[in-house]
């Protein structure tokens, strides 16, 4: 048993390393990096803290959407709060992963708030032990009002199971 969990750990390592110790694989690979869901298009791109991709403004701009959407869901919640350096040492913990969504345009006049380009939501998830199994755990699903209720979030729930599934994880 001992020896097993000792396997899964160092295949854990592994997947870790995607982007650590100076690994810059893509995890969409094989995945489809365009997407088209109620008139509304992305482009998909895969990023973690510490690798040249991430910068202070996609740090802020996560950690500010966040806020947003969940600030006062934590408040109401009794004994949470919100704690925004908790939070913001969270999504910028190196062991995060993350997908993110740009905007590419609208079937007709479009969305007028938006610029393609424009980051319109995202999904952090972790490869971690769970018990003696690893596991992908996803830690925020977060998008923008504009983007809200068009099957992005849904999309990328199914892009995280591929890839748990692409990674082996029970």
């Amino acid at each position: 048993m001992a020896a097993l969990v000792q396997e899964r750990t160092r295949s854990l390592k592994l997947k870790n390393a995607l982007y650590n110790e100076g690994v810059p694989r893509d995890i969409l690979e094989g995945f489809e990096s365009c997407i088209e869901l109620n008139g509304m298009r992305g482009s998909l791109f895969f990023t973690c803290p510490g690798h040249a991709s991430w910068s202070s403004s996609l740090s802020s701009f996560i950690l500010d959407l966040t806020r947003s959407n969940m600030s006062a869901i934590y408040d109401g919640a009794d004994g949470w709060g919100w704690k925004e350096g908790k939070k913001r040492a969270e999504l910028n913990d190196d062991s995060n992963r993350y997908i993110m969504i740009r905007y590419e345009g609208s079937k007709g006049e479009g969305v007028v708030a938006l610029k393609p380009g424009d980051i319109i939501g995202f999904v952090s998830f972790r490869f971690l032990m769970e018990a003696d199994f690893e596991a992908l755990y996803i830690y925020e699903l977060q998008f923008g009002q504009h983007a809200q209720g068009k099957g992005f979030g849904k999309h990328l729930m199914n892009l995280c199971d591929q890839i748990a599934k692409k990674f082996e994880m029970n």
